[in-house]
């Protein structure tokens, strides 16, 4: 079992990656600049909206989120010019989000 300090250390990174605000996906808003140098992902991070995949492409400077319930909409909170596509698990359908 994970301790206290461990759990929130976890919480702290998931918001970091992604967060709520009402019924907004908010994506990256603590992701450091450095980050965006390297190709990243996480997967099966809880949200209102299910578990959300997200991977990064540095070469592209473009962040996908994958949700298990749609979401109405993510505001990309990553510094620079980050584009953000938006998928819901187990369809073909991708939205881009500006």
């Amino acid at each position: 079992m994970l301790s206290t300090p461990s759990l929130e250390l976890l919480l702290l990174l998931r918001d970091c990656l992604v967060r709520e605000s009402g019924d907004k996906l908010i994506v990256g808003s603590g992701v450091p600049t450095d980050w965006l140098a390297h190709d990243f992902s996480v997967v099966g991070l809880p949200t209102h909206f299910g578990l959300a995949d997200l991977s990064y492409n540095a070469k592209r400077g473009r962040v996908r989120v994958v949700t298990e319930r749609p979401i109405t909409s993510v505001v990309s909170e990553f510094p620079g010019a980050v584009e953000v596509t938006v998928g819901l698990s187990g369809s073909s359908t991708e939205l881009e989000m500006a």
